[in-house]
Parts: C-alpha cells; sequence; structure tokens
C-alpha cells in the first residue's frame, strides 16, 4: 500500500497507479518533458493528464506540493510554506 502514496513535507496521501506513474518520473532532478509523462502514465493526450492533475491539485496542496508546469517540462515541486 505504501506504494499508492504520495508523500509531501506536510502529510501523505492516495494517489491511483496511472497519475502515481506520471508524479514518480517527476521526482527526478530538472524538468521533465511532456512526451515522457504521457508514455509512463498512457494517457490518451497532453489534456487528459492535465485534467488528472488539475482535479488532484487540491489534495497536493494539502501535502505541500504543487506542479510546475513551463514551456522547457514540468517539475514537483515543494510549496512555500510560511
Amino acid at each position: 500500500m505504501d506504494a499508492m502514496l504520495l508523500i509531501g513535507p506536510l502529510g501523505a496521501i492516495g494517489c491511483d497507479a496511472t497519475l502515481l506513474r506520471s508524479l514518480a518520473v517527476l521526482t527526478g532532478k530538472g524538468r521533465h518533458p511532456v512526451p515522457s509523462l504521457l508514455a509512463v502514465g498512457r494517457w490518451k493526450d497532453e489534456a487528459a493528464l492535465q485534467a488528472a492533475v488539475g482535479a488532484f491539485r487540491p489534495r497536493m496542496a494539502a501535502t505541500g506540493l504543487r506542479i510546475c508546469r513551463r514551456k522547457a517540462g514540468w517539475r514537483l515541486t515543494r510549496q512555500a510554506i510560511w
């Protein structure tokens, strides 16, 4: 069951396997191109990936994590905790 948890600085949340595979890629250093995330998570297209991440964003924020999306690629970052 541990493999299905996304652990951030403020806690952990459950995550489905498809999204978790894509997020696992984002734990590496630097930015990651969208095609690499699509292949790993078996997403239909970038819109499907963005919709899944968008729906999951509030839960990720509760754990202190966010996805930073830029033209150069995506990365997983910790939110500033004030």
